[in-house]
């Protein structure tokens, strides 16, 4: 009888250390995020037990408490965003990230490396043509051009 007794206890004490509420309570916080000029789209990536609030700050002395928010920062440069959750435990999770805000570089067509050789030699073409009369060959030469120069760049 002592025997049953004492492995009953065992099993209650087991049980009691591998509760649900334990593993429930499991949660991974984490988001990803796109950025377009000065302003971000988050995404919450979290897993495991119900969230039940989200607060996100944006190292710009704002807050959002939407689960996924977009937010246009003041300018550009460093700002660590963090997102902490609450489980229906009441336990506080968190993960942050600095994100790098840029303004986007010109397209190599649009460089000045590219045009201003592009428009001397069309000019320089373009005067030849015209001293020959001969705007035929000169329309050939400007779409040859064009071409290589969209090839190239």
């Amino acid at each position: 009888m002592n025997r049953i007794v004492y492995l009953i206890g065992v099993l209650a004490l087991i049980g009691a250390f591998s509760s649900s509420a334990a593993a429930e309570s499991y949660l991974k916080v984490d988001f990803r995020y796109n950025t377009s000029g000065k302003t971000a789209t988050f995404t919450d990536q979290s897993a495991g037990m119900s969230i039940v609030e989200w607060r996100w700050t944006f190292g710009d002395r704002n807050v959002s408490y939407e689960q996924n928010p977009a937010h246009t920062f003041p300018g550009y440069g460093t700002y660590n965003v963090t997102l902490t959750v609450i489980n229906a435990n009441g336990e506080l999770h968190t993960a942050a990230k600095n994100i790098v805000l840029s303004p986007g570089t010109l397209s190599p067509y649009l460089s000045m490396a590219f045009v201003i050789p592009l428009i001397l030699v069309i000019v320089g073409v373009g005067a030849v043509g015209l001293a020959r009369n001969d705007y035929a060959r000169l329309g050939a030469i400007v779409v040859i051009i064009m071409g290589v120069y969209f090839l190239v760049a």
